[in-house]
C-alpha cells in the first residue's frame, strides 16, 4: 500500500480499507455490522444496492486475487473460499445486482 493513510482518508479504497481492518482488528465485529447494516438501509435508500454490489465486487476480487504474493493462511482459508464460491455464482449469472 503506498498512500499516506495518516489522515484516515477514507474516500479512497485505500483508506477505506485501512478504516475496515482497524475496525474488524479491534475486538471483532459484533455489534458492528447490526449497525452499519441499519445505517445503510436508512441513510440513502436509493444506494443500497450499490453498496451491496460494491461489498460483492470486494469479495470476488478477494477471492480471485488471493494468490502471490497477496496469499492468506489456514485462518482465513473459509473466507477465500467463500468469495470464490460468490465469483462463481457472479459468473453463472446467479447474482444480478445491475445499477437502477
Amino acid at each position: 500500500m503506498d498512500a499516506d493513510l495518516s489522515n484516515n482518508n477514507i474516500t479512497t479504497p485505500e483508506g477505506l480499507g485501512y478504516e475496515l481492518q482497524r475496525m474488524c482488528n479491534t475486538f471483532g465485529t459484533i455489534g458492528k455490522a447490526e449497525k452499519l447494516a441499519t445505517y445503510l438501509l436508512t441513510c440513502h435508500r436509493t444506494l443500497q444496492q450499490s453498496v451491496v454490489r460494491f461489498f460483492v465486487e470486494v469479495m470476488v476480487e478477494m477471492g480471485k486475487r488471493c494468490e502471490a504474493p497477496y496469499t492468506t493462511d489456514a485462518r482465513n482459508e473459509q473466507a477465500i473460499q467463500f468469495c470464490k464460491r460468490l465469483g462463481t455464482m457472479k459468473d453463472n449469472g446467479e447474482i444480478g445486482l445491475p445499477m437502477v
